[in-house]
Order: structure tokens, then C-alpha cells, then sequence
């Protein structure tokens, strides 16, 4: 849930040795993980706010600010890397090779990219950016094995003490797009995807067999509705009025309580 993403982030902030400094949102298509990226992005960078939104009983452990910077795999005019170090301000970090494309960062560059104190890195929709890399030549590979070879060297580098108070937060790799009428996926995601299993912490942001779900349809269907449903006289007769009705269609057999 929403809640171990930022219980988990802010464990890694605070230096604790938590494990996994990788986080894998895994969910189908329209399941919550780029809202849960942006939710978690805010709470890291406004402190302020954190106390007010979590509420005071939740087991956050840092209080300080946390750097953010991220990439969305639409951002097809730049490189993961080379956006994250503009973002970082740290660019004359990294050799003219990776910063033109001809190179991926190694996992010693990311790890002096990176340290410095509490940070969060938020990559989504990378399949859509292997999707458009696999057809741009770099040498004699594709951008998108350059890119598959970079990800995979930060994800090793989340491995290491310098490291221990960054957090990768990413979308689930395994996506499907369509195509000519089918939906496909991207063999280079799926590797990485892999290669993400490795040290990942798969994290799944809403759980649909939960009450959550219901919350986000209210939210999406109605631009008003009661905070307490169950104390609202209206809210009762409507319940009331589908409970009979749905006990009148049991009876005619066109439904059933099982």
C-alpha cells in the first residue's frame, strides 16, 4: 500500500540500513503508481506538510527535507541520467561520453552522482521510452540497451553504503502497449524488469480488494458526496432501496448471494 512506500522511503532518509533502496510499484495500467510517486515526491520535499497529511501516529522516522528529482519515460528529447544530474545541478559530473548517449553511467558515477544526503528518485513509464530507444542506433547497439545497461548500474549502486539514504522509486516495468490492434511488451523492459527483481522491493500502491478502491471511485464519480456515507439519510435509502431490490431479483433466481 501507499503507506509502506512512505514508511519505507523515510526509513531510508533517515539512514536506518534499510535493504531495499529500490522500490518496484507493481499494478496494472490505471492502478495508482504514478499518483503514489507524486504523493510521495510532495511528502519528501515539503516536510511541513507530512505531519498534517500522514497525521501524527504514523511510524514516519525522518522529519527533514529530502531531495526529489525524477524522469518519465515521455521525456524522449533527453537521457534518464543526464535529466536526473540537471536536476541535481551536478551535470560536470558525468563524462561528455554518457552525457552525449555513446556511454551508460557506471555504477561508481551514479554512486558520486548520487551521495550526499536523503534523496528520491522517481522513474515512470520507461517502457514507452524503450518502446521509442529501441529504434535509435547508439554504436553497435540500440539506446535502449544503453539505457537497459545504465538503470541496471543504478539499481546496483542502491546497493551500496555511500548510497544508504537514496531511494529509487519505480513503475512496474512489465507493461504492455498497443499495437496494430495487440498489445505487445518491450523485451528490453522485461530485462531490466528482471534485473529489478533482484533487489527490488515490490510494493503494490492500492489494494483492490480493499476499501481504497471504493474511496478512489467516490472521488472519480462525484464531485460531492458525504465524508461519513453510512451517517448520511440518504446515503441509508439509497442502501436500503439496493438491498431490496437486489433480495427481489435473488428471489426471481436472476441473481445470487453467492
Amino acid at each position: 500500500t501507499k503507506a509502506q512506500v512512505f514508511e519505507t522511503t523515510f526509513s531510508r532518509a533517515s539512514d536506518k540500513m534499510v535493504s531495499n533502496g529500490l522500490i518496484v510499484l507493481k499494478q496494472a495500467m490505471g492502478g495508482g503508481k504514478t499518483h503514489t510517486m507524486i504523493a510521495t515526491g510532495l511528502l519528501c520535499k515539503y516536510p511541513h506538510i507530512r505531519r498534517k497529511i500522514l497525521k501524527p501516529q504514523f511510524p514516519y522516522p525522518y522529519d527533514g527535507e529530502v531531495r526529489v528529482v525524477g524522469f518519465t519515460g515521455r521525456w524522449t528529447d533527453t537521457l534518464p541520467w543526464t535529466e536526473i544530474a540537471k536536476q541535481l545541478g551536478k551535470e560536470d559530473m558525468l563524462r561528455k561520453e554518457v552525457l552525449m548517449g555513446t556511454a551508460a553511467p557506471s555504477d561508481r558515477e551514479w554512486k558520486m552522482l548520487l551521495k550526499g544526503g536523503p534523496t528520491l528518485i522517481l522513474l515512470d513509464e520507461i517502457p514507452f521510452y524503450f518502446d521509442y530507444a529501441l529504434s535509435i542506433p547508439a554504436g553497435e547497439q540500440t539506446l535502449a540497451d544503453l539505457i537497459r545497461t545504465g538503470l541496471a548500474n543504478l539499481f546496483s549502486a542502491m546497493n551500496s553504503d555511500e548510497l544508504s539514504q537514496v531511494m529509487v522509486l519505480l513503475a512496474d516495468l512489465k507493461a504492455a502497449y498497443e499495437k496494430g490492434g495487440e498489445y505487445v511488451t518491450n523485451a528490453v523492459a522485461d530485462a531490466l524488469s528482471k534485473e529489478a527483481q533482484r533487489t527490488s522491493k515490490p510494493i503494490t500502491p492500492i489494494d483492490i480488494g480493499g476499501p481504497e478502491i471504493y474511496e478512489i471511485l467516490r472521488r472519480k464519480l462525484f464531485k460531492e458526496y458525504p465524508q461519513v456515507p453510512e451517517d448520511n439519510p440518504d446515503v441509508r435509502e439509497i442502501a436500503a432501496d439496493y438491498k431490496k431490490f437486489a433480495g427481489e431479483m435473488e428471489k426471481s433466481n436472476l441473481i445470487s448471494s453467492d
